[in-house]
């Protein structure tokens, strides 16, 4: 007994002793961790500093442009106002003695070249700097801005040979409108100082996200062009710093990183010898079938993992018996799921397509009763509107069904259950439906009710089901057949009985009488109708806590029975 209670002992003692070696190398691997990390920090420190240089320098770049931009722009300007451009303007005749040298004394501006033009208040050229050559586009975007009053700037051309053109107007104290204006144009590599930047506009600068881009932060009026400044491509700003840090961090981290290689690689061998008889039993398993005995897991070294494989065995023969009962469970789930997912669905869509139905059709019955009462319409007419407003009504009913049937189906139908007079429901019902009765020659009879007959369901809905009933014995009779309203008692129930002498129907009809939008083949009839109603009027009883059930042969008419339950108090007056 001693030496078989000191083995486990032992074994657990192993494994601890393992599990301890086994912290130590979690040990090991977070101080790697931590120095992967800190080398990874200096090395972002680095890249950042290299970047708020870059940033720095583009900055600069960037100021220095914006300066010979407004150098140039406050040439321009002084030009415009000096008393020569003036003169010029109304005396072009001698422009090649003082025009053209004064013109050509503003091509150098802190010692960069600008080409100028000088043109009338019409965006006419007078007179250019000596050798300057204007495309067709420059010369059209000219002709459109100066007249306009618009001291614009743009860009022409693409890649090495892009050129910036700006218009400075002439404008005198007496008018409102531009005497002149000098045109300026340079080329946008003359603007940087450095060769290694270059300027771009800010669709350039965006569509390459590698190389950041510094706007110019210029005069207003070249700030449309959304003009920046960033490194050419291939350029570089300054050599790499070399730290010696990161190079020591990263051999220190190769050295311990192979370290535990080694050292885990041991130990997770022998610490995992059970685990892995474990998964390779797992594996068959997961191939073979539950019921094999040769797939049990078998005894190993470990006193834990031994009493795990145990259980493990056991929970597999009691898994192999509650398998297939489990299966047929979840089949059974699925398709219930399947219903229902179904079922709401169908519900949703008919409730959208209602509720989108009901907006129109009452605008249109309005606006049928509304010319019915305040127009004066001939015979005709008023048959017309007649036609439109039976069917308009005929349709509002079919959506308010249709709504209906969602709210039942979904769970969402609110009924006010209480006392509810049976003879005055029936007598209601009977006079609601008298035209139609007389338009069909029906006659409708509603047989004497035993005193205080009441029943327990919604006065609303009790009405709506002896009227679905009740128009349906009407409308699928014979000329000169009759109608039956009863009541019955039956024990704590009641029942309401609805009885024609109709056409009848067979067993085939009454097998599908309650599926909705089936009228049973009689949709070529004059009879109007849906297929809806007594799958309604079930849906509605059935959610009064009652049922329907109904006797019919060919040629000898129908009988519907209503059963609801029996109520002890005083009835409540039906909605009429």
């Amino acid at each position: 007994m001693t030496g078989r209670a000191r083995t486990p002992a032992a074994t657990r003692t192993r494994l601890a002793t393992r599990i301890t070696l086994a912290s130590v190398l979690v040990a090991l691997a977070t101080v790697l961790l931590l120095g992967a990390g800190a080398g990874w920090l200096l090395y972002r420190q680095q890249q950042r500093g290299q970047q708020a240089i870059a940033m720095q320098l583009l900055s600069e770049q960037a100021r220095r442009v914006a300066d010979r931009l407004d150098a140039v722009r406050e040439r321009m300007q002084q030009a415009a106002a000096s008393s020569l451009i003036a003169t010029a303007l109304v005396d072009s005749a001698g422009k090649e003695l003082y025009l053209l040298p004064y013109l050509q004394q503003l091509g150098q501006v802190g010692g960069m070249p600008v080409t100028v033009l000088f043109a009338d208040f019409e965006g006419h050229p007078i007179a250019a700097s000596r050798g300057a050559r204007f495309d067709t586009a420059q010369l059209r975007w000219l002709a459109e801005a100066v007249p306009r009053g618009q001291a614009a700037a743009s860009l022409f051309g693409s890649s090495g040979q892009a050129e910036l053109a700006f218009i400075t107007l002439v404008r005198y104290a007496r008018t409102a409108q531009a005497e002149g204006a000098l045109l300026a144009r340079m080329r946008l590599a003359e603007l940087v100082p450095d060769g290694r930047y270059e300027l771009v506009s800010a669709q350039a600068g965006a569509a390459d996200a590698a190389r950041p881009a510094v706007p110019i932060p210029a005069h207003a009026q070249f700030a449309p062009l959304g003009l920046q400044v960033r490194l050419k491509a291939g350029a570089q700003e300054a050599p790499p710093a070399h730290d010696g840090t990161l190079a020591l961090v990263l051999a220190m981290l190769a050295v311990a990183l192979l370290l535990a290689a080694v050292a885990g690689r041991f130990f997770a061998r022998r610490l995992t010898r059970d685990l892995d008889t474990l998964v390779e039993c797992a594996g068959r398993m997961q191939s073979d079938r539950w019921a094999d005995r040769s797939v049990r897991l078998p005894r190993a070294r470990t006193s834990e993992i031994d009493a795990l494989n145990q259980r493990i065995n056991a929970m597999l023969d009691e898994l192999e018996q509650a398998h297939r009962s489990q299966m047929e469970a979840e089949q059974a789930r699925a398709a219930q799921a399947l219903s229902e997912a179904a079922s709401r669905q169908k519900s949703l869509f008919m409730t959208r397509v209602s509720h989108e139905l009901r907006t129109p059709l009452n605008a249109i019955l309005g606006f049928t009763d509304l010319l019915s009462h305040r127009t004066e319409l001939d015979a005709r007419q008023r048959e017309w509107l007649h036609y439109i407003a039976s069917a308009g009504q005929h349709l509002l009913a079919l959506v308010n069904d249709l709504l209906d049937i969602s709210r039942i189906e979904s769970g969402a139908l609110e009924l006010q259950l209480g006392p509810v007079d049976v003879a005055e429901v029936l007598a209601a019902a009977a006079r609601d439906l008298g035209t139609l009765a007389q338009r069909h020659e029906v006659a409708v009879q509603v047989d004497t009710l035993p005193p205080s007959t009441c029943v327990r369901a919604d006065a609303t809905r009790l009405r709506q089901v002896v009227q679905n009933l009740l128009s349906n014995a009407i409308k699928y009779n014979r000329p000169g057949g009759q109608a039956r309203l009863r009541v019955l008692a039956a024990g704590e129930d009641v029942d309401l009985l609805v009885e024609d002498n109709g056409l009848g129907m067979d067993e085939a009809q009454l097998a599908q009488l309650f599926q909705p939008f089936n009228r049973l083949g009689r949709e070529r009839s004059r009879v109007e109708g849906t297929g809806i109603g007594l799958a309604l009027t079930r849906s509605l009883v059935e959610a009064m806590q009652g049922s329907l059930r109904v006797e019919s042969r060919p040629g000898e008419g129908s009988r519907f029975t209503v059963r609801l339950p029996k109520c002890a108090a005083q009835p409540e007056r039906a909605e009429t």
